[in-house]
């Protein structure tokens, strides 16, 4: 996956991308290797351990040079001028702070990367019961979940999916690089947080396309990685909701509800024959009911 990113971007570049950065957070599957060897021009990081998504990414941002800056998920393959759109479109709208295009699934639909509201009570309830999937029917939910049929213009929002996001480089330099807090998920909406407050819109620029395979690390170690996306969310609502004990234990309680519905319907998939991604998606959950009173 990281060979076809470096690949689209390279051969897509018609100026537009100055210089390239690859921070590999202590990989085992040849990586570096395969950068060093094959691309030549891209500036590498090689961590001897993995520091975490925000961390690796800090690393990188007090190298890169240029006036926009894009942090882009090894798991994404750019199409056409994506990144030519995305630098002319904050040319442009000097109130933009960050600038987000729209992610597709490999077979061609459109992922869920922009969001109205920042996580909180309602949000968590929303995602535990699955009620995003009803927005498109449902006005109250598109206070948070924006339908798929509307994002067909430029708009603004409150946060974007980190797998693709371009910052200015005088909005970096306010309002500081990634929370390190965060060692996997929710650090890109910490960040869409703050530049809002330090009063810069976000957008979301449907024109500008990019695919995005998602859940790779999830997917490949969720043992490990599904309990870090709930300590994430707590920390983000204790920092930025100063959420107090009694608030905390409710949001808690809604994370417990989550990971019971969903150890129950991977349960139903372990019994139809997925039981190997099955059995370690289960013991992620599982995992989480463990580690919530640390979260």
């Amino acid at each position: 996956m990281l060979r076809a990113c470096l690949s689209s971007l390279l051969s897509s570049n018609d100026g537009t991308l100055a210089e390239l950065w690859v921070v590999d957070n202590a990989s085992s599957d040849g990586s570096v290797d395969m950068v060093r060897r094959d691309f030549p021009t891209v500036r590498l990081i090689a961590n001897q351990t993995n520091v975490g998504f925000a961390a690796a990414n800090n690393q990188a941002l007090k190298k890169v040079s240029g006036d926009y800056i894009l942090l882009l998920n090894s798991d994404t393959v750019a199409i056409g001028d994506a990144l030519k759109q995305m630098v002319n479109y904050l040319h442009e709208h000097p109130f933009v702070g960050a600038v987000g295009c729209k992610l597709l699934n490999a077979d061609g639909s459109v992922q869920r990367s922009c969001w109205r509201g920042f996580p909180g009570l309602e949000f968590a309830l929303v995602d535990a019961l699955y009620l995003w999937k009803l927005a498109a029917c449902w006005k109250w939910l598109q206070f948070f979940e924006i339908p798929v049929a509307d994002l067909r213009e430029p708009m603004e929002v409150d946060h974007l999916l980190g797998a693709c996001i371009m910052v200015r480089r005088t909005v970096v330099d306010l309002v500081g690089g990634l929370d390190q807090g965060y060692f996997l998920f929710l650090e890109e909406t910490d960040w869409c947080y703050r530049i809002k407050k330090a009063g810069y819109q976000i957008h979301y620029l449907p024109t500008a396309q990019i695919i995005h395979h998602g859940e790779q690390s999830i997917r490949k170690k969720p043992e490990r990685f599904v309990p870090e996306l709930y300590r994430s969310y707590c920390h983000f609502c204790r920092k930025q909701h100063r959420f107090g004990l009694g608030r905390m234990a409710a949001l808690k309680l809604i994370i417990a509800m989550a990971a019971i519905i969903r150890i129950g319907l991977w349960g139903v998939r372990f019994c139809l024959g997925r039981r190997r991604l099955a059995s370690r998606m289960l013991a992620g959950y599982l995992r989480v009911l463990v580690e919530l009173p640390g979260f």
